[in-house]
Parts: C-alpha cells; sequence; structure tokens
C-alpha cells in the first residue's frame, strides 16, 4: 500500500512538472507573440496590403538619417539615362559624413551614385545625384516632397537628399515603410539594394573598385532583400529593411535603436509566422485584341504570381492597370509577352509583373475573291457553248 502511494505521488509530481513545462512553454509563445525592440519606433509592416502587424510609436516624426537616401536613390533611377558617364559637380560632394569616395573631377553615372547612396550610404553620392537628376540640391528637395505626397508620406519632410541632420528633416517608422515598400518595386533599386557588396566604376579616370553595403542584415539572414542603414547622433541608428518567404514580403523599420540588427531578425521571425501566404486571384477578363487572326481577341494571363500575406484571412481590394500594344499580330503562341501589369491599392504601385498570350490565336488564311475581269468572260464562253449545243 505504502509502495502504491509512493507511486501516486511520483505520478503526480510528474504531472504536475509536465503541466509546469506546458505553462512555461506557453509563456514562452506568449512572450514570442509580444516581441520585445529596443527602437524609440518601429513597424512591421506586409509589403502588399499595408497591413500593421507590429508598431510602437510608429507613427511620431522623427529623424530618419540616411534612410532618407531610399527616396533619393529611387528618384535617381526613375530619371532614366543611368549609364550616361558625366563629371561630378564640385560642390555637390563636398559634404561631411560617410563618402562613397567621390573627387572632384570624378566621372561617374546615375547608377553607380545609387550604388554609392544604397551600399556604403555615401552622402557625396546623394549630393551629386541631386545636383544631375534637378539642376540643383533645393530643386532636388523639392521632387523628394512632392513624392512624399503623392505616396500619402502625410508625416514626412525633407531638407536634404542625404539625411543629415536637420531639425525640419523628418519622417515616421510607418511612412518610410511605405516609401520602401514602393521603391521595391522599380527592378533596378531592389537589385542594388540587395547587394552586400559590389564593384562599381568610376574616378578620373573610371576605373573598378568595390564598394561594401554597411546593411549586416543581408550576410545575417538569407531572406533579407535590402534595404537601408542610417546613422547620426541626433536620429541614433536607423534601419529600414524587407525580407521574403513562401512569395510573401515584410517591411521593417526602427527608427532610435540600439539593437536593431537583432531585433530586425525577431520582428521577422514572429511576422512571419503571424502571417499565411495567400495567392492572389487575379482578373480572368483580361483580353487583347488580334489582328489576322482566327479569332477577334485573345485572353491574357500574368506570367507570375502574386502572393500577399494576411494574418485575418482578408484580402486587399486591389485595382489593375494594363500596359499594352494597341493590339497582338497572328499567329499568337500561348505564353507569347504581350505587356505588363500594375496592381494598384489607394493610389499607390504595390505589385507588378509581365503579361503573356494564355491561350494559342491561329494566323487566318485570306479567302481568294473572283475578279470581274475573270468571272464575266467564263460566263459569257458558258453561253456560247449552250448556244451551240442547241
Amino acid at each position: 500500500m505504502q509502495k502504491r502511494i509512493i507511486q501516486w505521488v511520483a505520478a503526480g509530481l510528474a504531472a504536475v512538472i509536465a503541466i509546469g513545462s506546458l505553462a512555461g512553454a506557453f509563456l514562452s509563445c506568449s512572450a514570442a507573440e509580444q516581441p520585445e525592440v529596443s527602437a524609440v519606433s518601429s513597424v512591421l509592416m506586409e509589403a502588399v496590403t499595408g497591413e500593421v502587424l507590429y508598431e510602437k510609436n510608429a507613427r511620431e516624426p522623427r529623424p530618419m538619417a540616411s534612410t532618407t537616401k531610399i527616396m533619393s536613390a529611387l528618384l535617381c533611377l526613375e530619371s532614366g539615362d543611368l549609364d550616361t558617364e558625366f563629371t561630378v559637380d564640385s560642390q555637390a560632394i563636398q559634404v561631411e559624413g560617410s563618402s562613397m569616395g567621390l573627387v572632384e573631377g570624378d566621372t561617374v553615372t546615375k547608377r553607380a551614385l545609387c550604388y554609392g547612396m544604397l551600399l556604403p550610404s555615401g552622402n557625396d553620392a546623394a549630393g551629386a545625384a541631386a545636383v544631375r537628376v534637378a539642376g540643383s540640391i533645393p530643386a532636388f528637395v523639392a521632387q523628394m516632397n512632392e513624392r512624399a505626397a503623392a505616396l500619402g508620406l502625410t508625416q514626412t519632410h525633407f531638407v536634404t537628399p542625404s539625411g543629415l541632420h536637420d531639425d525640419d528633416h523628418y519622417s515616421t517608422a510607418c511612412d518610410m515603410a511605405v516609401l520602401a515598400a514602393s521603391a521595391l518595386q522599380n527592378e533596378n533599386f531592389r537589385e542594388i539594394c540587395a547587394q552586400s557588396s559590389a564593384q562599381v566604376c568610376f574616378g578620373n579616370p573610371p576605373y573598378q573598385r568595390w564598394l561594401k553595403n554597411s546593411n549586416k542584415l543581408l550576410t545575417m539572414d538569407e531572406s533579407v532583400i535590402g534595404v537601408k542603414t542610417g546613422f547620426t547622433d541626433e536620429a541614433g541608428r536607423c534601419l529600414v529593411s524587407a525580407a521574403e518567404r513562401n512569395g510573401v514580403t515584410l517591411i521593417c523599420v526602427t527608427l532610435a535603436d540600439p539593437n536593431d540588427w537583432q531585433d530586425h531578425l525577431s520582428l521577422y521571425d514572429w511576422g512571419f509566422s503571424q502571417v499565411t501566404p495567400v495567392e492572389v486571384s487575379l482578373p480572368e477578363d483580361w483580353r487583347m485584341p488580334v489582328a489576322g487572326g482566327t479569332a477577334q481577341e485573345v485572353a491574357l494571363q500574368s506570367e507570375e504570381k502574386l502572393t500577399v500575406g494576411t494574418a485575418d484571412g482578408s484580402m486587399p481590394q486591389l485595382e489593375y492597370q494594363l500596359e499594352t500594344a494597341p493590339f497582338l499580330y497572328a499567329p499568337v503562341s500561348a505564353g507569347q509577352s504581350a505587356g505588363t501589369w500594375r496592381a494598384m491599392l489607394n493610389g499607390r504601385e504595390v505589385a507588378h509583373g509581365k503579361l503573356c498570350a494564355a491561350e494559342t490565336v491561329a494566323y487566318r488564311q485570306p479567302v481568294e475573291k473572283r475578279t470581274a475581269h475573270r468571272v464575266f468572260p467564263v460566263r459569257i464562253w458558258k453561253r456560247i457553248q449552250s448556244f451551240f449545243q442547241k
């Protein structure tokens, strides 16, 4: 009997220990659901839907240092003519702080300047790009603020293209996340900011040299695809990053964060566990006229899938814009390139892709028509034959 009681007690203790372990695991999960972030301001946002998964003082205006260069590089890339060489403006590159190494008389391209802005965070590159694109730094800053207004960044104001401190130069974590999502729609921007290092040609005369990205997250997590670091004494450590897993892209922004690398990694691990990848059903009524085909039009489809991450299962109400030629010439093959599509949310482009023909349309052979000069003699001849046969 005593032995049985001891067994019951042992079993009870085991149950208590098991329950304690489960409770500990539950508390651990609960803690994971509320990431501890050192930043003064931070946000974690789904790139397409704009759904905010986590925020802390995310709408509080603060200095954002060199993350400013997201806007500067985007405008420079959008201005075109990226590979034409020119000599940098000698005054524009005379700026303190981080540098890509420009000196007076250097020959560069706009593309090289964008590498200089997004990798080593060159303030000299930002100044040179501003003058090349807009003619002067004030004119370029005006363009920056115009684009901010167009993107709905109501709590953002730019004073410099580099992000050097000014009391009137500020943004919020939420605004910077929206800006990053927009910039990542530019293929050149996305390609540049994702590189941990790159070989770039510039100088007098130009020569190849290596630039290193200050964004250490690129080598800490293979899912990270950018975006930009920043630091000033007034702003503290600032970081805008993006990561993609299972087709879902999340954007994380921290302002004034002494532990930014780890905070971003923790927020991503938590954030991706909170969302479910959902493939967006693109419209099925995309069609395009066909000239000279057996059908008057052809159905179109996207070459890529559009995936979003949703925490509650709701889908965004997207609007689509198609960019195509007036028509395709037959024959049309299934899979043939047919243009591009853009997905818009609240007037902002959130995704884009390529269009292709969803089916085959054969060439329509022209029907040979009898002409009057051929038909008339035949009829006369038949009448003559009929007359003599009578």
